[in-house]
């Protein structure tokens, strides 16, 4: 390059002219871009601020249905002793024409029990809780899809206050055929 030579583009020298105003152009191109930068920053804060607000409301959720999945499952054990209908026990037995009748100093549950498995049942043994009382009561056989009754007294629980039991299958041994 000679000394006539002329430099032209966005480097151009301050000596030259129109220089300055050049520098004038790149100052507020690069305040611009602070500007921008900052602005993204400050929306990046906040998106961080609202994604934390709701991740703490959603572990909140996750608390909150897994205490309602508890309580769900807490009734679901309970039986209503006011509901003749089927109502299930577990995976395996139904409870259906359920009642209960005041009997002596307490009340007597009757009842059909239902075995829901392809496998006979032999010498099932139930325990029926009513008001923090329970007793176990024996079936001695139970064909797959099949019933059959019982009654158990239950005593020192008021009728007025027989409204649901809880049932559990302690025990059985089962009878499978192999051809």
């Amino acid at each position: 390059m000679h000394g006539s030579q002329r430099k032209s583009g966005l480097f151009t020298p301050l000596t030259e002219k129109g220089g300055s105003v050049q520098v004038t152009l790149i100052t507020i191109i690069l305040l611009i871009l602070a500007a921008l930068i900052t602005l993204d920053i400050l929306s990046y804060r906040q998106q961080d601020a609202m994604l934390s607000s709701q991740a703490t409301e959603i572990r909140s959720l996750g608390l909150r249905v897994a205490r309602v999945e508890h309580l769900t499952e807490e009734l679901g054990k309970k039986i209503n002793l006011t509901i003749p209908s089927v109502q299930k026990i577990d995976n395996v037995f139904l409870v259906s024409k359920i009642s209960a009748e005041s009997y002596l100093t307490g009340i007597k549950i009757k009842g059909v029990m239902i075995n829901s498995s392809s496998l006979e049942q032999n010498k099932v043994r139930f325990r029926i809780k009513v008001n923090d009382v329970s007793r176990e009561f024996t079936i001695n056989k139970i064909k797959p899809g099949s019933s059959k009754a019982f009654s158990v007294e239950i005593p020192d629980v008021p009728f007025e206050e027989a409204r649901e039991a809880e049932i559990k299958a302690l025990a059985s041994s089962v009878a499978y055929f192999i051809d």
